[in-house]
């Protein structure tokens, strides 16, 4: 593959599994971060900055992926499924006796809670992480300037594969733990479907999970949530209430969304609350999408009585 095909595809790859790059700058064309000023739901401020993905990555030339998972031949895109051998790549450790064998995680909750930090979620039951889940989380630990907090739903951490070993290790902002599945839904709009049948039977129910655990997490304790593609470029303390905002593609007219993929809310936040209610009332179990960026854009979009983002503009 030549250098202008590599360059492509990671465009590609970028802009369309919505790999979420974070800002702090308040330049509007480099800002992926929408502030929203609703604590009280009494909205009368919102500020959408909008993110062009492909843009950016051209002018700055980031982006994360160790296997393009997008390619593209003129206008004409190509998607490549990871198949579970992608997850399943490991490096052996060469930390020595240290990193041997797997730990046992201490439980997280809220005295495991800090006033800056940044969660992300391994959920698909992994006690290691990939090495493109590995980059993101260093990412975030040496720029965010917020302590880390991955929390997988595994009761170990598997410090036999060398990524998942060196962080835990070396990066003293980085903590890792498990997660309470029957007790981090008590008390939300969130705590009766999680249990039910039909959650149980949903056809995408690793990304149901996770889409639901992240706003019930953030909801109870604050901070940063971030998937585990994104990549932290710059300093995220300053940044309270926010969503990153997103469009598919560069094209004039494309309409924007948010995107549940990178956010921060201060505890107890109302806009959390009203988005797991809607959660409870849009989730079917039969579309991967359902409960993601379409249900956070319509929570909005349904505040503040609108059709779309671009309609709603700080005052």
């Amino acid at each position: 593959m030549n250098s202008r095909h590599k360059i492509i595809s990671i465009i590609a790859l970028t802009s369309f599994t919505l790999l979420y790059l974070v800002f702090t700058s308040l330049n509007i064309t480099e800002l992926n971060i929408t502030q929203l000023n609703i604590t009280q739901l009494n909205i009368t401020q919102m500020n959408i900055a909008q993110l062009n993905i492909t843009e950016l990555i051209q002018k700055r030339k980031c982006g994360l992926d160790f296997a393009g998972a997008y390619a593209m031949d003129g206008q004409k895109k190509s998607p490549r499924k990871r198949t579970g051998q992608y997850y399943n790549i490991k490096t052996k450790q060469s930390a020595g006796p240290n990193c041997s064998s797997p730990i046992r995680l201490q439980m997280f909750g809220p005295d495991k809670v800090l006033d800056q930090q940044m969660s992300f979620l391994e959920t698909s039951g992994r006690s290691s992480l990939s090495p493109r889940q590995a980059c993101s989380v260093e990412s975030a630990a040496k720029l965010s300037n917020l302590h880390i907090q991955v929390i997988l739903l595994s009761a170990t951490l598997d410090l036999m594969d060398n990524s998942t070993c060196y962080l835990y290790q070396t990066a003293s902002n980085v903590s890792f733990y498990t997660i309470d599945m029957k007790t981090i839904f008590v008390n939300t709009p969130l705590q009766d479907i999680i249990r039910s049948k039909k959650f149980a039977k949903s056809q995408y129910k690793t990304t149901h999970q996770s889409d639901a655990l992240r706003l019930a997490l953030i909801f109870k304790y604050g901070g940063f949530y971030s998937d585990l593609d994104a990549v932290t470029i710059h300093d995220l303390s300053k940044f309270k209430n926010v969503i990153g905002s997103t469009k598919i593609n560069s094209k004039v007219g494309t309409i924007s969304h948010l995107a549940n993929g990178e956010f921060h809310f201060e505890k107890k936040h109302q806009l959390l609350w009203k988005t797991m209610k809607m959660f409870t009332k849009a989730f079917t179990g039969k579309t991967r999408v359902e409960v993601g960026p379409i249900l956070i854009t319509k929570t909005v979009t349904n505040l503040f009585h609108t059709d779309s983002m671009e309609t709603v503009k700080s005052k």
